[in-house]
């Protein structure tokens, strides 16, 4: 049914508007089916990247139409468009104009492209018409800048190695490039882990605290361990070595694997440290990890990649680590009662730590997102801070005096250029939000997502059943390293 709206398009520009019309029909129709006309233009576009190069957006956003070139290549692509068989009913619209193969004239064409953001390729087969929009891009600087600016990638770097062939913009940047553009170094990824159901775990506990006052929100388990990695293998297959630091038994769906490494708590502790229940402690003693490398991401079993990443998502170029920081998350111990927020307190002593050590007053707490750290600057940063360090290690459980290592080790590396700051898409699931936040997670599919426990969420049955739904629909297939 055609709406008011269409009826004036399709009065002020009847062919336009039947193309679009078509497009947009086909996309609501979930029989859609494919025509000849889509055929012959598919073939043509495939013939045009064996001849020139041909810019695909698709990896950017799979809902786009067009494709793109770059205006160095514009008479080898006349060229091409005026060598093809007319038979196939061909024709290019330039600025709301149409011209058939036996139209074209190059001189003409070229002076007209050279004004214009993009073109359109239509081909005709019984009275169907497909279109495909190719947009045009500019060198400059080295780069390449398309000159529409309804796109959704718009500026990339250029590359004139390839002579023609299919380039997808989103790969562009690692893919063609000199290793000294992007991060070559190996990364490891290190998982702090507990099960409260772990027999050995419960007897650990037992000697501290009686078993009914164990915190299910910290210490349960829905085997987010399991899916956490499904998204590892899915998105980040570039990782080194996968460490699992715990003091519990390996969960019964985990092989042994050579890229996973199961640490126990034991290898990276002093004896009088031990047992520890406490995630402060745990984050400051990674540097422990034996054969650790030198630029490992750290992990909760509650974050998930949800898009794919490359390695310069958690380190730039030029070897600094990447530091996502809230902006809104910040603390102010002069002004608000934490209670017995142990994140926030031990937040707070590292701010006054810095307050003392280097006269400047940190305020931001990091995104619930994967932490990137250099070994060597934790290190740096542990002697700046010995004893406050060695203080939440003896702490077996989180505890007032505390200082955490997402504070510690951002602040202490953006103050000493070890780190840069920029912002991600990354969404926070909680039993308050999720129904809402599943939606947002499918219609943006960010990096990073966390779906977290706390504020007596365990106790929330929904929650934990739709959390355990949403993980095995969005990571289905087993890694290469469960049973």
């Amino acid at each position: 049914m055609i709406t008011k709206k269409g009826l004036l398009k399709l009065i002020k520009n009847p062919k336009k508007f039947l193309i679009d019309y078509k497009v947009k029909k086909s996309k609501k129709d979930s029989c859609y089916y494919i025509s000849n006309s889509s055929k012959e233009l598919e073939s043509v576009i495939r013939l045009l990247s064996k001849n020139i190069r041909v810019y695909f957006f698709e990896e950017v956003d799979n809902r786009v139409d067009y494709i793109g070139i770059d205006a160095i290549q514009l008479p080898l692509f006349l060229s091409f468009f005026k060598e093809l068989d007319n038979s196939k009913n061909l024709s290019m619209e330039i600025k709301n104009k149409r011209y058939t193969i036996d139209d074209l004239d190059s001189t003409s064409i070229l002076d007209l492209l050279s004004k214009s953001k993009s073109l359109y390729i239509h081909i005709e087969d019984k009275n169907e018409i497909t279109t495909k929009e190719i947009l045009i891009a500019d060198i400059k600087d080295d780069f390449l800048l398309f000159r529409s600016s309804e796109i959704p990638y718009k500026k990339q770097r250029y590359i004139d190695k390839i002579p023609y062939g299919v380039i997808r913009l989103k790969e562009l940047n690692n893919q063609y490039i000199n290793s000294n553009f992007h991060f070559s170094k190996p990364i490891d990824i290190v998982y702090t882990w507990v099960n409260s159901q772990d027999k050995n775990w419960q007897k650990l506990f037992s000697q501290f605290k009686n078993l009914d006052e164990v915190d299910r929100d910290r210490f349960d388990t829905i085997d987010e361990l399991k899916y956490s990695l499904r998204s590892i293998e899915q998105y980040a297959p570039w990782i080194n070595k996968i460490y699992i630091l715990t003091n519990c038994s390996k969960p019964s769906w985990l092989s042994k694997h050579p890229l996973i490494e199961w640490v126990d708590h034991r290898d990276v502790f002093k004896s009088d440290e031990l047992p520890t229940f406490n995630s402060h402690s745990l984050g400051l003693s990674l540097v422990n990890i034996p054969n650790l490398s030198e630029h490992f991401i750290y992990l909760n079993d509650d974050f998930f990649l949800f898009n794919r990443v490359k390695k310069e998502d958690f380190f730039t170029p030029n070897n600094l680590s990447i530091s996502y920081l809230e902006p809104y998350g910040i603390i102010y111990h002069d002004r608000i009662n934490y209670d017995k927020e142990f994140y926030a307190l031990a937040a707070i002593n590292g701010k006054k730590l810095f307050e003392k050590k280097y006269k400047i007053s940190p305020t931001q707490l990091h995104r619930h997102v994967p932490y990137c750290f250099k070994r060597s600057v934790l290190l740096k940063m542990e002697k700046v801070f010995k004893k406050e360090i060695a203080q939440t290690r003896r702490n077996h459980f989180r505890d007032a005096s505390d200082v955490s290592v997402s504070f510690l080790y951002n602040h202490y590396a953006l103050y000493h250029k070890e780190a840069v700051y920029m912002p991600t898409n990354s969404i926070l699931v909680n039993f308050k939000n999720y129904k809402t936040q599943e939606k947002n997670i499918l219609k943006i599919r960010p990096k990073f997502i966390c779906i977290n426990d706390g504020g007596g969420s365990s106790k929330v049955k929904e929650y934990k059943e739709w959390s355990a739904k949403f993980l095995e629909k969005s990571f289905p297939k087993k890694a290469v390293w469960e049973k």
